[in-house]
């Protein structure tokens, strides 16, 4: 009879520890579509990002507007308003985007002042732009190696993340944490 408890007894426990993995993980075989990658905010869809913003950038002050059409990314920047910040007499923006599974190609300044820099590799861009314009940023083409590939964007203001100032998309949805990943198909 003991025997007989013992047996049922870890028969219970085991249904209650598979029962609670599959609560925490989830199911077998419903593993994330994004990257084993650090904290960051991942969107629940790279339809966020589609389509380019609604509203006329230039009348819109301060901060990032990053937007994709297909595989053309495009990152605009808008020159901060006020007085100068303790990093810098002038705002800047900088930070790195970094492709995996796919290849930067087609990287095409866009009204960029002489004081800002745009470096490019096949997997990554870095920047730092110091707006002399009211808008300035850039384009590029990812040429993805697989199915899908994902792209982080550390997108940072006189270098804090600063994620109020990032807007993406057609909708110019604004971000809760940066950096941003997402895996697009």
């Amino acid at each position: 009879m003991r025997n007989r408890i013992k047996k049922i007894m870890a028969v219970l426990m085991l249904v209650v520890i598979s029962t609670a993995c599959n609560v925490i993980l989830g199911p077998p075989g419903s593993g994330s579509d994004y990257p084993a990658v650090p904290p960051v905010s991942s969107l629940p869809s790279d339809q966020l990002i589609e389509g380019q913003p609604n509203l006329n950038l230039i009348s819109i002050r301060g901060g990032y507007y990053v937007w994709k059409v297909n595989n053309a990314w495009h990152v605009r920047v808008a020159k901060l308003e006020g007085p100068p910040t303790s990093f810098s007499n002038r705002p800047f923006f900088s930070g790195t985007i970094l492709v995996d599974n796919g290849v930067i190609r087609n990287v095409d300044r866009t009204n960029i002042s002489p004081v800002s820099k745009v470096q490019y590799t096949m997997k990554d861009i870095n920047y730092k732009i110091e707006p002399r314009n009211n808008i300035e940023g850039f384009d590029f083409t990812i040429n993805p190696l697989g199915d899908r590939y994902c792209i982080t964007l550390d997108l940072r203001v006189n270098g804090g993340l600063t994620p109020k100032l990032v807007h993406v998309g057609r909708s110019m949805y604004i971000v809760d944490t940066l950096p941003i990943t997402m895996c697009v198909q």
